[in-house]
């Protein structure tokens, strides 16, 4: 059970995520300007074969007639930000799943690179993708990263998650991962852990398969949702029990780090500077598609989450971006203490650089839980998260995802009227 500090971190996390991170629909487009360091691009695919009863994030039921003239109006919203002096040196393509149609997301990589110095691209796929056909076109592509949402190899899971049929049991999952393995500098498995009626014993299972196919990394997310979906899942699977976080948490940990390195608290990998999560890895990114979210020079944007508005707008020569919001300065650093909490450690001079010598005055409170808490500590000239805090960085990252799902559906309830009425 959490103690009274724990459940008060907690609670603040989410209180300063639903005021800081409560966007509001914009009367025209911002005028973005271009910063002068290249910038982290992050392109969102909204279409999938099967939606999954747990899934909060952006997507629709896939369609070619509608995918066509969504990847033309990508390849031209990607173009506009080139001509407006933008640049970008990493990728990260999610969904969705990105790879519903291989040849078309090649080519939009193909252009990205034709554009930038791309020296890292990171894609998201399903185990059912993992073709020779479609991982050489990746390859070719130049994606260095695929990461396979396999979430579990329970095959009585699995079917529960409606995952079964389009994606193959337990066993052929690890098929296909074998046959793609060593095709990519980095082949990463999305797992996630505290279904309901997911045991230890399953956890187990699933740890150990992972580590006998020597796979390049994994990444370990709790189950995290919107409101509206948890009744879903609800339906589908029974009721979570938060309680058994912790005790899972230090299973993974324990089990994985005989041969992984934690790069963030719940991304474990066998080789150093690979992607993780996009938005703990850069200060500022950009997105592009339709129901995408970006974080630049303090501001949070979101694009438009109708397809064919996004589609009608890009065609017209009208950026996409629809809602946003302007964090004040100690929204900002409470967003980048965050992440670099979940990071594992922060160099105090990093702090100083973008906030000032007294940074700390405005963190006081947060701060003073947290090492209240044996969550942080100075060392070393940095601020390092305990092995408490790293626990502790999941439970308050789940509940930023958590804000950011619910902001998802507020804006897709907005696009829904605005087509409706169109």
């Amino acid at each position: 059970m959490k103690n009274i500090s724990e459940l008060l971190l907690n609670k603040l996390v989410k209180s300063m995520m639903h005021r800081s991170m409560k966007v509001h629909a914009l009367s025209s487009p911002p005028v973005l300007k271009a910063p002068t360091e290249p910038l982290l691009l992050y392109v969102h695919i909204p279409f999938c074969e099967v939606l999954c009863p747990y899934c909060s994030f952006f997507k629709v039921k896939f369609d070619e007639k509608q995918a066509i003239p969504y990847f033309d109006a990508l390849e031209k919203e990607i173009l506009c930000y080139s001509e407006r002096g933008f640049k970008f040196d990493e990728v990260y393509v999610g969904g969705g799943t990105p790879t519903v149609m291989p040849e078309r997301l090649g080519g939009v990589l193909q252009l990205i690179r034709s554009l930038w110095d791309i020296r890292e691209i990171s894609v998201e796929t399903n185990p059912n993708h993992l073709q020779p056909r479609i991982m050489k076109t990746l390859k070719d592509s130049g994606v260095t990263r695929l990461s396979v949402g396999v979430q579990t190899f329970d095959d009585e899971l699995l079917r529960k998650l409606k995952r079964f049929n389009k994606y193959g049991s337990g066993d052929i999952i690890q098929e296909r991962l074998r046959d793609a393995a060593g095709i990519f500098e980095t082949l990463n498995v999305d797992m996630i852990f505290n279904f309901p009626e997911q045991s230890e014993e399953m956890l187990e299972r699933d740890i150990a398969i992972i580590k006998n196919m020597n796979l390049d990394q994994a990444t370990f997310y709790p189950l995290m949702s919107s409101t509206s979906v948890k009744e879903k899942i609800k339906l589908a699977l029974g009721h979570s029990n938060v309680n058994n976080e912790k005790k899972f948490y230090k299973l993974i940990v324990a089990a994985l780090s005989d041969i992984y390195e934690r790069t963030s608290s719940w991304c474990f990998t066998r080789k150093g500077n690979t992607l993780d999560e996009y938005i703990t890895n850069r200060d500022s990114y950009i997105g592009v598609g339709s129901g995408a979210f970006f974080y630049l020079s303090g501001n949070l944007f979101t694009t438009t989450f109708s397809i064919e508005h996004y589609i009608e707008m890009i065609n017209a020569d009208i950026p996409a971006i629809t809602m946003g919001k302007q964090l004040s300065g100690k929204e900002k650093l409470q967003y980048f203490l965050l992440m670099a909490f979940f990071s594992g450690k922060l160099p105090l001079k990093t702090i100083r650089k973008n906030y000032g010598r007294l940074w700390f005055i405005h963190m006081f409170f947060e701060l003073s839980l947290a090492f209240l808490l044996r969550a942080a500590i100075f060392k070393e000239g940095s601020l390092k998260a305990t092995e408490r805090g790293r626990f502790l960085s999941v439970t308050l990252m789940r509940d930023f995802f958590t804000t950011v799902n619910n902001i998802r559906e507020q804006c897709r309830r907005l696009s829904d009227r605005r087509d409706k009425a169109a």
